[in-house]
This record gives structure tokens, C-alpha cells and sequence, in this order.
């Protein structure tokens, strides 16, 4: 399957994410937009589980 988050961050200061199966959406954040979000999603803030 090709369903998983891609990322890439071969561009300084920018983190490009996209879905492995929609490869023609790309997002992108700042470094620091980047972490914030890294940093909610460990702390389980997007668990759907709950």
C-alpha cells in the first residue's frame, strides 16, 4: 500500500509533507510550524482513540 506520510525537508527552513497516495498535495510549514505540530502529535493531542 501506498498510504503513508512523506516527508521532506531538503529545502532549509521548510518541511514538505504529503500522502504517499495523493502525491500531487503537498503541504508545507516552517521549521518551527513543524515541530509544533510533531510536538502535539506525541503529546496525543490528534488521537482519535479517546
Amino acid at each position: 500500500m501506498n498510504n503513508c506520510p512523506e516527508v521532506a525537508t531538503s529545502v532549509p527552513g521548510v518541511v514538505a509533507l504529503r500522502d504517499g497516495s495523493r502525491s500531487d498535495i503537498v503541504v508545507t510549514y516552517t521549521a518551527a510550524e513543524w515541530a509544533d505540530l510533531s510536538a502535539a502529535i506525541k503529546a496525543g493531542e490528534y488521537d482519535l482513540s479517546v
